[in-house]
């Protein structure tokens, strides 16, 4: 019972309205953010076809499943590297996929130079299309240019 009030009162839409109120513009973009995502989660099944109505048996698979986009009428671009780089978990990584709305127009030449990555303990880093990438545990982010 008291593990229910302790949820309710941090958790409850109507009070995280108001902390987000009350904290400012970090947390409306973080809101924001949030609230994109569920939204764009609750339009996936739409996109891909998939008829709840029907038993699951009887729906089939979109049969161009590369025409799902993560943003609309954008690809997402992949990267490889001439040679394997180890990855944040110790796997090797000879590509990685990079949406393509992180880069304002991206070269017909999608390999990665080899001189532009550098390893560290837990990651590495790339330059392409004039962009600093680092893929670490937390995924891959842009860090300068």
């Amino acid at each position: 019972d008291d593990n229910r009030k302790l949820v309710e009162r941090s958790l409850h839409p109507e009070v995280l309205s108001s902390l987000v109120e009350e904290k400012g513009n970090v947390w409306e973009t973080h809101q924001q953010h949030i609230d994109g995502q569920k939204f764009a989660d609750n339009q996936l099944p739409g996109l891909v076809g998939i008829d709840f109505s029907k038993p699951f048996g009887n729906s089939g698979f979109n049969e161009d499943l590369k025409s799902i986009k993560t943003r609309l009428g954008r690809d997402d671009v992949h990267l490889t590297f001439e040679k394997s780089v180890t990855g944040p978990f110790g796997n090797p990584v000879k590509e990685i996929t990079v949406a393509d709305w992180l880069f304002d127009e991206v070269p017909e030449n999608t390999e990665v130079p080899e001189n532009t990555v550098s390893a560290f303990d837990g990651g590495f880093t790339f330059d392409f299309a004039g962009k600093t990438f680092e893929y670490d545990r937390f995924g891959l982010s842009i860090t300068s240019k």
